[in-house]
């Protein structure tokens, strides 16, 4: 599997809360997890961000998202 982003629209260590106010921004339904991990590193519990897509796939959303990232990161 490649890549679901192209470079240009990546943020170095995004967190959860910059991702849920993407998605509050485009108004969409989410979920904070904060205790959530990767099965493969389990101990590093980072969270995560489950948003309802909707009416949008997955590979319209992600770099809508992602250009709300930008736009927000710290610098």
């Amino acid at each position: 599997m490649g890549r679901r982003l192209p470079k240009k629209l990546c943020v170095k260590d995004p967190d959860i809360d910059i991702i849920a106010k993407g998605a509050l921004i485009l108004d969409l339904e989410y979920e904070v997890r904060e205790n959530a991990a990767y099965p493969s590193n389990w101990a590093a519990k980072r969270g995560c961000v489950k948003v309802e897509r909707g009416k949008l796939s997955k590979t319209k959303l992600l770099p809508k998202i992602a250009e709300i990232l930008i736009k927000n990161q710290k610098k």
